[in-house]
């Protein structure tokens, strides 16, 4: 313990079922340890949900259950200690009678700033439990054109609707969900059938640090490599590989940096459970610095042919 206390300044926020206690030092308000948390004599474990810390040595320890009694959930028995998933969006752990979930789902409670996402919206992604914060919520819609034809028999003037060629053009791809860190782009797209959808990827613009500087370089540019090959971390799954990425940095003064141009590519990332899934990935190429936060990429022209009658 370090006297006088020192306390962040941040809220503090505990997963679900987790207890506000004071610390060890009685300083300040830490998360309980649960089951199978690291303990101290600063960290202490959730003495209400029967835990104590078992020493392992003369300064840390485990949090352990003084007497193991099982959970009852929804009709449901778990044994202490046993793991399970009472929804799609938390894991949640049986603590000795009582139990503690984590969210799945943590980017829904982190709304976008205006700064870098301009009219965020929470959306259901389909074929995913997870709502994700679209940026560009504008749709593209089917334009109609209109001929005039006349009968043959009559000569009166007949007129027909006809829809422009499909699929459509997509749209372009929204600002990251997250200025710092692992978050999630989006736009729009048409099917086979002209019906329009929501395609996402996640991104990762920069590491959460105060700087980021150019590696190896003393004069700060829009774009770095991270400098070390790392794995990309996303909700509860992480990239199979380890990739040494680029990143916009943040040491121009008054300016922000973005991405200006990147590619979408199929990264496979492993989940809880051993699952294994592709996702896209927001591929950085270039950065660009600017007073504005987000621009967005130059598209090549999509052209669409009309037939002359």
């Amino acid at each position: 313990c370090h006297y006088p206390c020192q306390c962040a300044v941040q809220e503090l926020r505990c997963n679900e079922g987790v207890r506000h206690i004071k610390d060890g030092c009685n300083c300040c308000f830490m998360c309980a340890r649960q089951r199978g948390d690291l303990c101290s004599v600063k960290d202490k474990c959730d003495s209400d949900a029967g835990l104590y810390c078992h020493m392992s040595n003369n300064k840390t320890g485990v949090c352990q259950a003084k007497v193991k009694k099982p959970c009852i959930v929804n009709g449901i028995t778990y044994k202490d200690g046993q793991e399970f998933k009472p929804d799609c969006k938390r894991t949640c752990t049986c603590q000795n009678g009582f139990y503690g979930c984590a969210n799945r789902c943590p980017q829904e409670d982190k709304k976008p700033t205006d700064m870098y996402c301009l009219n965020p919206v929470l959306l259901p992604v389909s074929g995913k439990c997870c709502k994700e914060w679209t940026c560009d919520n504008r749709m593209h819609k089917f334009t109609t054109t209109m001929y005039l034809f006349l009968e043959p028999t009559t000569m009166k003037p007949r007129v027909e609707y006809m829809k422009t060629k499909c699929p459509l053009p997509p749209s372009n791809w929204s600002a990251c969900s997250e200025s710092c860190g692992v978050g999630t782009s989006v736009r729009i797209v048409s099917d086979k059938f002209c019906k329009p959808h929501q395609e996402r990827r996640v991104c990762y613009l920069r590491p959460c640090i105060k700087e980021l500087r150019t590696y190896g370089r003393k004069k700060c540019t829009p774009t770095t490599r991270g400098g070390i090959r790392q794995r990309i971390q996303y909700q509860d799954c992480r990239s199979v590989k380890q990739y040494n990425l680029k990143f916009c940095t943040n040491c121009k003064k008054n300016h922000c940096c973005y991405p200006h141009k990147t590619r979408t590519r199929l990264v496979e990332f492993e989940c809880h459970g051993g699952r294994r899934e592709f996702m896209n990935y927001m591929w950085i190429k270039k950065c660009r610095c600017d007073h504005e936060c987000y621009k967005p990429e130059p598209r090549k022209r999509h052209w669409v042919n009309h037939k002359k009658h």
